[in-house]
């Protein structure tokens, strides 16, 4: 598969995704904007949970001297990202759940870590290590960026949040690409399909999510 091949896989994906997250862009470019306001326009990031690579390739787009290290568990976003970014990000497969995912990556070799819509679908515990982790790879005065479905404290508000969200959702998936759609597509290619039955594998028992509440 070529590199233009993935990048339209990448780009299907996004669009995908925009259906399910309102003001996704907006979102990155948050991210980008703390991250430079706090570190500088040449941050040595770690793409958390990294998918196809959707941050890491905007990040090297807002910030050409990035190095970037990207680590996720789906073998066939790992594939498109790094059949369409290439060597410009160092690919991890690894699940970010289980103790020595960051087994090989130094101490204090990051100024930077970033992530979007990922954590929610870890357990607390989990999140709990997996900021311990984060703690002990950022160098001191570094950031972690995380646009993330974060809990609402007031109920009223959540059921309005939740009430927009559902609302966005209806509108932008009518008669457009859902996730199990995309999934689905990407097993009917020759190229892919392996990678994909291998991620399905690995999901299987994978927890439903559970957004901790606002006092955790």
């Amino acid at each position: 598969m070529s590199a233009t091949e993935a990048g339209r896989w990448v780009a299907r994906w996004d669009e995908q995704q925009e259906r399910y997250l309102p003001h996704r862009e907006e979102r990155f470019r948050i991210i980008f904007d703390v991250v430079e306001r706090t570190v500088g326009p040449s941050p040595r990031l770690l793409d958390v949970c990294c998918g196809t690579g959707s941050i890491s390739q905007r990040a090297l787009e807002r910030f050409p001297n990035a190095s970037i290290v990207a680590v996720d568990m789906d073998p066939v976003h790992l594939e498109l990202g790094r059949r369409a970014l290439g060597d410009r990000v160092d690919w991890r497969d690894a699940d970010l759940r289980r103790p020595g995912w960051a087994d090989g990556l130094a101490p204090g070799s990051f100024n930077a870590a970033v992530s979007a819509t990922a954590v929610h679908w870890f357990e607390p515990a989990n999140v709990v290590e997996l900021y311990g982790a984060l703690a002990l790879l950022l160098r001191e005065g570094g950031v972690f960026a995380n646009a993330d479905h974060m809990p609402v404290g007031a109920p009223d508000i959540a059921a309005v949040s939740q009430e927009l969200l559902e609302r966005w959702q209806d509108e932008r998936l009518t008669g457009g690409e859902d996730y199990r759609s995309y999934r689905d597509a990407l097993r009917e290619d020759d190229a892919l399909r392996a990678f994909v039955v291998e991620g399905d594998r690995r999901f299987e028992q994978k927890h439903p999510g559970a957004t901790a509440p606002a006092a955790f």
